[in-house]
């Protein structure tokens, strides 16, 4: 189990980031695709930029070992949203190249995140209460 960073605002950062991912479910099951944009395989963009913050905002949450469980929750959420896009008749369709765009977002934002000592969110609340 993911351990929590020493937050002091934690719950406002955790529901934020249900916030978004709820979004981005949203928008992946929501939106047909001829309506995001007529330029080809851009929705590969948006898949892999999606998941890259959300591995970056859940891994700033988390204590490092938790990125594990970050990226299996997340790669999950990619499958089960193609899952829901194929089972859904609203002009989208599952397509393995997604969940390539998400798993490449997903491992992009876990070096990022390792690359850096500390969480910047941790810089963030440092920045906010300076005392």
């Amino acid at each position: 189990m993911a351990v929590l960073r020493p937050l002091r605002y934690a719950h406002y950062w955790v529901w934020f980031g249900l916030a978004m991912t709820l979004i981005v479910v949203y928008l992946t099951l929501e939106a047909p695709s001829g309506r995001i944009s007529r330029i080809p395989h851009l929705d590969k963009a948006y898949h892999f930029g999606a998941f890259l913050g959300l591995t970056l905002w859940f891994a700033a949450l988390v204590e490092r070992g938790g990125y594990w469980a970050v990226s299996i929750a997340l790669f999950l959420l990619g499958i089960a949203i193609e899952i829901g896009q194929h089972l859904m008749a609203l002009g989208r369709s599952a397509e393995l190249l997604d969940v390539v765009a998400d798993t490449v977002g997903i491992v992009l934002g876990i070096v990022l995140s390792l690359l850096i000592r500390d969480s910047w969110l941790q810089r963030v609340e440092r920045w906010l209460s300076p005392t």
